[in-house]
Parts: structure tokens; sequence; C-alpha cells
């Protein structure tokens, strides 16, 4: 935190692809709204690389850190470093990062669009915005400010978290195959006589 800057604020990561679709022009123009009223309070990082990259850099927003991509434990620090996860994107079919931010105790923002619409829910483990909405994006934000709210949203965030580990899903899994091959078995046809 201190090498980046962000001693004092409050510190808001995004982790992916650097591009479009991931919905950083709409954080853009939120990170743009936030600084009209709170930009001495936050500060953004960026980590990860792609082809709106250079288009973002030069939108020279004064606030906003491009940490380039980061990978094993570099990945992690960044991570255990910030304060919370904004995640923008409304395409995803997963959204293994904003998972990743979760298990690393960070309140994440993200959108009612795509995957990530499978594990969160609204004011319980993350605020859910509108997906492609700035103003949406912005008051989730600034909500986050409030450390009380981070530490709620956190606290429900680890455990889903810990609910979506490979363990639990194989676990669940396995559940799964017991029951169907139980039912399988407990099966027993009529008998059909063919004349």
């Amino acid at each position: 935190r201190e090498r980046l800057g962000a001693r004092d604020k409050t510190v808001f990561l995004y982790v992916g692809r650097v591009s479009v679709e991931k919905g950083l022009d709409v954080l853009m123009q939120s990170i743009r709204s936030v600084n009209e009223t709170h930009g001495g309070d936050v500060q953004f990082w960026i980590t990860g690389n792609g082809p709106y990259l250079k288009e973002i850099e030069s939108l020279d927003l004064p606030n906003v850190v491009f940490t380039g991509e980061k990978r094993g434990a570099e990945l992690a620090q960044i991570y255990a470093s910030a304060d919370a996860f904004v995640f923008p994107s409304g395409t995803e079919t997963f959204g293994n990062s904003l998972l990743e931010a979760m298990a690393s105790g960070l309140p994440p923002i993200c959108t009612d669009s795509g995957g990530v619409t499978d594990y969160t829910v609204h004011n319980e483990n993350a605020l859910v915005c509108r997906y492609g909405d700035p103003d949406s994006l912005s008051q989730a934000i600034i909500d986050l400010l409030d450390p009380r709210l981070r530490d709620r949203i956190r606290r429900q965030a680890l455990q889903t978290a810990g609910s979506r580990s490979w363990d639990a899903i194989f676990d669940s899994l396995i559940r799964h195959y017991v029951s169907a091959t139980a039912a399988v078995s407990a099966y027993q046809p009529a008998d059909v006589h063919t004349h």
C-alpha cells in the first residue's frame, strides 16, 4: 500500500483482462464521478493487461494505479493489500477473480449480469450494481467507503467463497452421485410380459 501511495486511502481493486467488454469504460466514468466528491479518499488499482490498457492509462486519472499483470504470490499480495474489489463486467460465465477476491476477504462490487449472479446477493455478500450503469457503480463505491459496511459484506463474502471451494463442490457432486445411484438401485421395474 505504501509503495503504491495508498497509506490513508480506501483501495478498490480490479483484477482481470483490461478490455472494454469487462466494463472498464463504465468503471472509468464512475471513478471520474467518485473523484468529484471523494477523490482524496480513494485509490483504484487496475491489475492486468489487455487491449484497453493504453486508452485508460491516457485518461491520466490521478488516483488510478496500473500494477500490470500479477500472478502467484504477487497477485495474492495485491488482493491482501486492497480494501474492496470492483468488478464491472457483465459478460462473465463464472467470474473467477471475483471469487478470488471474496476468498481474500475483500467485499466486492459487481453487476447484475453474467455468471457472478449465481453466487452474489446484493447487500449481503456483495454490492450488486446495474450492468453498464456508471451512476450505480459510483454509488456502490461511495457506499463501501463505510468501514462497517465493508466489514459486514466481507464476512458474508468469505462464507460464500468457502462454500465454493473445490472440496465443497466435489463433496456436493459426490452426494449427487450417491443419491442418483441409490435411486437407480431402489428402482424395481414392474414385470413386463411380452406375448
